[in-house]
């Protein structure tokens, strides 16, 4: 999310100095699972995935995951467990006001999200490096300040320093329901 460039630059640490990278960039890596596990939201590089979410009798499925594109939407039914492609015009992501990614899919046919049905929606999620949201960068660099500059052992998915008051009110406002 954030090159070891910028965040030796915000650190005041010179580009020369090379004995803290592998530091930087394991604090940077804890720092993105971090807010990830806080917010319950996928910061990471662009990537495709696929969420089972059962049809909810209404024209919107809500998708875990703020999403770019819509690669492709699996229609099975629990009577007869096939499986049917729907097509590309039957659906569309809806994007929020004010957002660059949707979070939800909305039916554009007469029938709605079927009850009866799981639909295996195919999307890509995630952001092209330098395109995260300013804020959630900034609780990511937070984060690696306050550890670096504490120097406390921090694992992958482990943080033993609370976060800073300015990044606890960063994620708050992002967390899944929030947004």
């Amino acid at each position: 999310m954030i090159g070891l460039e910028e965040l030796k630059a915000a650190l005041q640490i010179p580009a020369a100095l090379t004995e803290h990278d592998d530091y930087l960039t394991a604090l940077e890596r804890a720092a993105v699972a971090y807010v990830e596990r806080k917010t319950g939201w996928y910061w990471g590089p662009q990537q495709e995935a696929t969420a089972l979410i059962e049809g909810t009798g209404t024209w919107t499925l809500w998708l875990p995951d703020h999403a770019s594109d819509v690669v492709r939407v699996v229609e099975r039914s629990v009577w007869s467990g096939d499986g049917l492609e729907l097509p590309g015009d039957s659906y569309e992501l809806v994007k929020e006001p004010g957002s660059t990614h949707g979070l939800k899919l909305r039916r554009n046919t007469w029938y709605p999200w079927a009850c009866a049905c799981t639909y295996a929606v195919t999307y890509t999620r995630g952001y092209a490096p330098g395109e995260e949201p300013a804020d959630i960068r900034q609780a990511v660099a937070g984060l690696v300040a306050h550890w670096f500059e504490h120097r406390l052992p921090v694992a992958s998915d482990f943080a033993a320093q609370p976060a800073p008051d300015h990044v606890a009110a960063i994620i708050a406002a992002h967390r899944k329901g929030r947004v």
